[in-house]
C-alpha cells in the first residue's frame, strides 16, 4: 500500500513538472511571437539604401532634414568573436530633403581613440544652435580587452564629428544599449542586461528576469534612475524633457516615465503593452513615438546567429500616439516578412518619409502616402 502511495506521489509530481514545462515552453513561444501570422503591408513604396551593414540606430535633425545613422558590421563580430582588428563602424548622414539621397560616412575626428563600434545614438542641440551627438561605443583592444564607452561628438552639420568627451566607468556601463541626451552634460542610458556572461544573459532573456536598469548621469555622477527591468532597450525623451520612454523588449511594452528634477529619477506612470519585441524609439515633431520592432523574437535570434545563409526575421514599425481621450494607443505602420529588410531595430520619420534601420542589414526608405 505504501509503495502504491509513493508511486502515485512520484507520478503526480512528474506529471505536474511535465505540465509546467509544457506551459513554460508554450508561453515562451507565444511571448516570442512564434505563433504570429505575418501579413506584410505598408501604405506607400519602399526603396532599399546601401550603407555599411548594421544600421542599428538612427535619428533625424528635423530642422535640417538630415538623418544620422549608427552603422557597424555586427555579423563580422559573430563570425570572429575573439578578433580585435575588425573593420570599424561609422556614423553615416543621409539628406532626406533630396529625392536621390544616398547615405555617406562622416569623417570622425578621434585622435588616439580606440576602435569605433557604435550602438545607440542621440542628437542634442544647445541654445546657441550647435549640435552634439551622444554615442555608445563597444570597443575592444588587445591591451584593454572589451570596453563600453559613451562618447560625445560635436557635429558641424557637414561631414565631420569631433570627439569632445568620453565616459568609461565599467561599474555603470555594464551592457549599454541606447542613450538619450538632455544636453552636452547630462544623459540617460539603458543597460539591456543585468548579467555579463553569455549563459546568464540567455537566462535573462528566456526567463524574462527583471534585473537590469536605466542609468542617469547628471554631469558629475551616475545614479540608477529606474531598476528591476527586463531587457530595457530603446530610450527617448519628450521635447519638454519631462517624460522618458523606455522600451522593454522581452516584456513587449513601452514604459512612460515621469522625470523627477533635479534627481533625474524616473517614476513609471503607464505601461503600453504592444505585444511585439520593441527596440529603439524615435519621436517626431508632433510627439508621436516611432518604434522599430521584432515581431518574431526567435526568428530574430536565428537571423542574428546565421552567418553562412541569411535567415529572415520579420521587420515592423509601430507608431504610438495619444488618442482624443488622452490615452496612449498604437498602430502598425510597416510590416514585412524580412525579405526586403530583416531585423528592423529603428524607424524615424521626416515629413512623409519613413527611414528604417536594422541590427545587421542596410536601410529601407519608405515614401508614405
Amino acid at each position: 500500500m505504501r509503495k502504491n502511495t509513493k508511486f502515485r506521489v512520484w507520478l503526480f509530481t512528474l506529471i505536474g513538472l511535465a505540465l509546467l514545462l509544457v506551459f513554460f515552453v508554450l508561453k515562451t513561444l507565444r511571448d516570442a511571437g512564434y505563433f504570429k501570422t505575418i501579413l506584410p503591408h505598408f501604405a506607400g513604396k519602399t526603396i532599399p539604401l546601401k550603407a555599411q551593414a548594421g544600421t542599428e540606430d538612427l535619428t533625424i535633425a528635423q530642422a535640417l532634414g538630415i538623418a544620422l545613422i549608427s552603422c557597424d558590421d555586427r555579423k563580422a563580430k559573430i563570425k570572429q568573436p575573439n578578433a580585435t582588428n575588425l573593420p570599424e563602424g561609422n556614423i553615416y548622414s543621409l539628406d532626406l530633403k533630396t529625392a536621390s539621397a544616398l547615405p555617406k560616412p562622416l569623417v570622425l575626428v578621434r585622435p588616439q581613440a580606440p576602435p569605433f563600434h557604435p550602438h545607440g545614438i542621440s542628437l542634442v542641440q544647445n541654445k546657441e544652435g550647435a549640435y552634439f551627438l551622444w554615442v555608445i561605443n563597444h570597443t575592444e583592444t588587445p591591451e584593454k580587452g572589451k570596453e563600453h564607452r559613451i562618447e560625445l561628438y560635436a557635429w558641424d552639420k557637414a561631414d565631420s564629428l569631433k570627439l569632445m568627451k568620453t565616459y568609461t566607468d565599467p561599474a555603470w556601463l555594464r551592457s549599454p544599449n541606447d542613450i538619450v541626451g538632455l544636453d552636452e552634460q547630462r544623459f540617460y542610458f539603458t543597460n539591456d542586461h543585468g548579467y555579463t556572461t553569455r549563459f546568464w544573459r540567455s537566462m535573462e532573456d528566456y526567463l524574462q528576469l527583471a534585473v537590469s536598469d536605466v542609468i542617469y548621469f547628471d554631469g558629475q555622477r551616475y545614479t540608477k534612475a529606474l531598476s528591476g527591468l527586463a531587457y530595457p532597450n530603446g530610450i527617448n525623451i519628450s521635447t519638454d524633457q519631462q517624460t522618458v520612454f523606455v522600451a522593454l523588449t522581452t516584456p513587449r511594452k513601452v514604459l512612460v516615465c515621469q522625470r523627477q528634477s533635479p534627481s533625474g529619477q524616473l517614476v513609471v506612470q503607464e505601461e503600453i503593452f504592444v505585444d511585439t519585441g520593441v527596440d529603439n524609439i524615435e519621436i517626431d515633431p508632433e510627439g508621436n513615438l516611432w518604434v522599430g520592432c521584432h515581431p518574431k523574437l526567435l526568428a530574430f535570434m536565428a537571423h542574428a546567429q546565421s552567418t553562412a545563409q541569411r535567415k529572415l526575421s520579420p521587420s515592423q514599425v509601430i507608431k504610438i500616439y495619444k488618442n482624443k481621450a488622452g490615452s496612449y494607443t498604437f498602430e502598425e505602420v510597416f510590416l514585412n516578412d524580412g525579405a526586403s529588410l530583416s531585423g528592423s531595430s529603428v524607424g524615424a520619420v521626416y515629413r512623409k518619409k519613413l527611414l528604417i534601420g536594422s541590427v545587421f542589414e542596410d536601410l529601407l526608405l519608405g515614401e508614405m502616402q
